[in-house]
């Protein structure tokens, strides 16, 4: 079943031929300090390491595999990677928008378990599926985190300290009602929780997990 599972991970990325895909030892990360990001080299004389012009070329459209990893380039830029782990079954995909915003989709068994949503590196969001169905929203000031914890038609209001994403101090300072009522623009009422942004963030993100 794991093997399985390893050989259906890989058909995702059938539409790359032999010479579309790299290896990390032929390529090189490049900091663009403007733009904030990294691009992506291929180095054309593998006995060289010499960074220049005549010695790599910006990668167009090809995937990078490492052990456990598959990085997508395109336009000398990350796009998608895509970590998985055969020995529990576990995967995670990064998909990168615009320059700031990062998801990282984490999956078990084909199942979606968890989604972060990151700009500028700090976490912004986190949407729990399965029996730990809840959304914790992120607030930063220059004093530090607040933690908005949507469960059970409640919104638990926290002052967090995070280190490295991970929580590791919380104070619950404040609990409000999830659902209010406001107006649009039409001048038509509507409760706030009407739009569920959990099952749409699923929806999109869903077909991730799938071996299928």
């Amino acid at each position: 079943m794991k093997l399985c599972s390893f050989f259906m991970l890989l058909s995702a990325l059938v539409s790359f031929s032999q010479n579309d895909t790299l290896s990390t030892f032929d390529v090189k990360k490049v900091w663009n300090i403007e733009e904030q990001k990294y691009y992506y080299y291929e180095k054309l004389n593998l006995k060289d390491d010499t960074f220049s012009p005549t010695n790599y070329i910006l990668i167009d459209n090809k995937v990078i595999k490492s052990k456990n990893k598959f990085e997508i380039i395109k336009d000398g830029f990350l796009v998608k990677e895509i970590i998985f782990n055969t020995n529990d079954n576990k995967k995670t995909v990064n998909i990168v928008y615009e320059k700031n915003m990062l998801y990282k989709i984490h999956c078990e068994e084909s199942s979606l378990k968890k989604i972060e949503v990151f700009k500028d590196s700090l976490i912004m969001k986190e949407f729990f599926y399965g029996l730990n169905n809840r959304i914790y929203n992120y607030h930063h000031t220059d004093f530090g985190y607040f933690l908005f914890d949507h469960f059970n038609s409640k919104i638990y209001k926290y002052k967090v300290i995070v280190k490295k994403s991970k929580i590791v101090n919380k104070v619950l300072i404040d609990t409000i009602n999830e659902s209010e009522i406001a107006q649009d623009v039409k001048g038509e009422y509507f409760y706030t929780n009407d739009f569920n942004e959990s099952s749409e963030i699923f929806d999109r993100f869903v077909n991730l997990c799938s071996n299928g």
